[in-house]
């Protein structure tokens, strides 16, 4: 069990189950908005662990499609899901940022996926920031996880991403931005 409270100082005797930032209530982060953004960076952080093994299967499994396509629903019904929890938790201008870096972790994933690279522009970034966007994920935290990915060039076109996110049902891949569904997801719930 734990306490925390916005206004009130921590009552005597309860000093070792305080959390002065917050704390989780059925995996709801409640309290500071500090704390709130840490839970999503925790789930950015592992669902970035995650889409580099799925990415990993792809690139290790025997030559074949069947790679591409078990890797493809490995990504589309267990990496791409794991941030709708906090999405209906957590208010849509504290998760904007978070979801927008999701959003391309999950194209980077699948561009990695299909093999298609992104032609990369010399010179358009810094020489830090071009050194950010090509650094493996898995060695980032936080801040640096979420600045590279929202820097790093997009393996599709505009109209291709378009197509990734039609729904399977009108014949599309499926790979819906959770970005864009941010207020209704934090009203719906």
């Amino acid at each position: 069990s734990s306490l925390w409270s916005p206004t009130s100082p921590c009552p005597a005797g309860f000093e070792n189950i305080w959390r002065p930032a917050g704390l989780l209530v059925a995996g709801v982060p409640v309290g500071t908005p500090d704390h709130q953004k840490s839970k999503a960076f925790q789930v950015l952080g592992d669902t970035t662990t995650l889409c580099e093994k799925v990415v990993q299967l792809c690139e290790r499994a025997p030559v074949g499609w069947c790679r591409r396509q078990s890797a493809w629903q490995l990504l589309r019904l267990c990496c791409l899901p794991r941030l709708d929890f906090l999405a209906g938790c957590i208010a849509p201008e504290l998760l904007q940022h978070i979801a927008l870096a999701f959003d391309h972790l999950i194209e980077d994933a699948a561009g990695r996926i299909f093999d298609l690279r992104p032609e990369v522009s010399r010179g358009a970034l810094s020489p830090a920031d071009e050194a950010l966007a090509v650094a493996p994920l898995h060695s980032l935290q936080d801040s640096d996880l979420l600045r590279s990915l929202l820097i790093r060039p997009c393996a599709f076109t505009p109209l291709e991403l378009m197509q990734l996110r039609v729904p399977v049902q009108r014949g599309g891949f499926g790979l819906r931005p959770i970005s864009s569904g941010l207020d209704v997801a934090y009203v719906g719930t």
